[in-house]
């Protein structure tokens, strides 16, 4: 069952009059520590939970539309979630607005007002009382331009101050082919389908908090943007391969043959993606040139993934081999990936208004899980055979030879078809009773830094750079 909520007119607000001052999640008390805005690591706990596919009345996804949004449209969205749910389960907390577009001459910006206060009040945060009231979502329904993205709610886990992921609010607007008479493109509604899968799976990524590469984030959708490709509801259909041919090999290709600025890609700038020229924290490596090299996160990314499910199979060949499903899905210790990923409160110390997620330390969180699934022994060397893979001494492999690590597309269509997600999960990354490092002194491994986080300056990074995974 999925709930469509009919929108009651709020009152706008603007940034300067939307702070709660009330409980211990304000400004004033600060509570829970605040994070960075952009796509930065941002909070390492999560009060997500994953109901089974089957489990009626648990975890339902809340629809948010605009008053014209087509009908179409909305049942594609719906169609990819469910796919989605059906191999991931059913995250909560998640809500889909959809804004209709707009063609230039048919212009009514008050078709918006209801979704766009909804839309303030689903990312308000319970941390500063803040909430997301950009008004680009409307801006671009009005331009007639594509605008897809999953957000957060933050969310104050009052009994031991920390910040996490509380609720995924999710865009999907589809642009026009012709923005001046309204056309759409020809292939519209199984766009939406994958933009639903895409936004989707990033709801279940924020199961596991915030400090997961981008490569994995975005690569991860994308990887699962090719497993239903070929699902019997798609029109026109690709096979599993055949989505990686037309859409992300060539990029990948496109990528490494510029070994002046991006050899060795995944190594240097897959995990941490820039927030901004404005950024006083960059990650640990500047890319280039974004325009090009952005394109990475998702395919390159879509690729290494592949290649963790290839070298896991190899590796465990005598355990049974592992398989996409195994590394979305098993709950068992070094059999998948998602799960494996624990995140226990002290376990390492991570700073999210400044620290990357390249710098969680190697043997914890992602990085651990990362090797139990694939048998490395660091993400390092995992790094260095992909690197090697893709571009043995500096020559990018053909994409035949690329393809070669895929699983098939008989064994994707199979194990896709045939299973359904009955695994029911708590977030892994609750609150411990363990004590809090020293005020102000954070440290990743052996590095130790004093930080003023409470300072107005960490607040109006929080406040002005809003967190978009696309």
């Amino acid at each position: 069952m999925r709930q469509t909520v009919r929108l009651v007119p709020v009152m706008m607000m603007t940034v300067s009059a939307i702070v709660s001052i009330s409980g211990p999640a304000t400004v004033a008390g600060l509570t829970c520590p605040s994070e960075s805005g952009c796509n930065r690591p941002r909070f390492k706990h999560s009060t997500l939970t994953i109901a089974p596919y089957a489990a009626v009345g648990s975890n339902e996804i809340t629809y948010r539309e605009s008053e014209n949004f087509p009908s179409n449209l909305k049942q594609s969205v719906e169609t990819g979630i469910d796919m989605a749910q059906k191999l991931l389960g059913k995250v909560s907390g998640v809500s889909v607005f959809l804004y209709e577009s707009q063609s230039s001459t048919a212009q009514d910006a008050s078709a918006y007002t209801d979704i766009d206060s909804a839309w303030c009040e689903a990312t308000r945060s319970e941390i500063t009382g803040y909430c997301s009231n950009d008004s680009t979502n409307r801006e671009k329904a009005m331009e007639g331009e594509n605008n897809v993205y999953a957000s957060h709610r933050d969310a104050c886990q009052s009994d031991c101050g920390k910040g996490a992921v509380g609720a995924v609010p999710m865009v999907i607007t589809s642009g026009f082919a012709n923005k001046e008479d309204g056309t759409y493109y020809d292939d519209v509604e199984n766009q939406m389908t994958t933009f639903a899968i895409h936004e989707y799976t990033h709801a279940f990524q924020m199961h596991w908090g915030k400090h997961i590469p981008t490569w994995l984030m975005e690569g991860g959708a994308v990887f699962l943007e090719a497993v239903f490709s070929n699902d019997n509801s798609r029109a026109p259909r690709e096979t599993f391969s055949g989505y990686f041919n037309s859409h992300i090999l060539k990029k990948v290709r496109d990528i490494y043959s510029d070994q002046t600025n991006f050899a060795n890609w995944l190594t240097k700038f897959g995990s941490d993606r820039k927030c901004g020229d404005s950024d006083p924290h960059p990650p640990p490596n500047i890319m280039p040139n974004e325009d090009v090299g952005a394109a990475g996160y998702y395919n390159v990314g879509a690729l290494a993934v592949a290649f963790a499910i290839n070298k896991a199979n190899a590796n465990y060949t005598a355990n049974g081999g592992r398989t996409f499903i195994d590394f979305w899905t098993s709950t068992v210790a070094r059999k998948g990936f998602w799960h494996s990923i624990d995140v226990v409160d002290n376990d390492y110390v991570f700073d999210d208004m400044v620290h990357w997620p390249s710098e969680v330390p190697e043997g914890k969180g992602w990085k651990k899980a990362l090797c139990d699934f694939t048998g490395y022994a660091t993400v390092e060397a995992f790094y260095a055979d992909f690197e090697e893979f893709v571009a043995p001494n500096g020559e990018v492999k053909s994409a035949i030879d690329l393809a070669a690590i895929l699983e098939s597309d008989d064994s994707v269509d199979s194990l896709r078809s045939e299973f359904i997600n009955a695994a029911a999960t708590t977030s892994p990354n609750a609150c411990e009773a363990a004590p809090p490092p020293p005020p102000g002194l954070l440290s990743v491994g052996s590095a130790a830094t004093f930080l003023p986080l409470n300072t107005v300056f960490s607040l109006l990074l929080l406040f002005l750079g809003g967190f978009l995974v696309f």
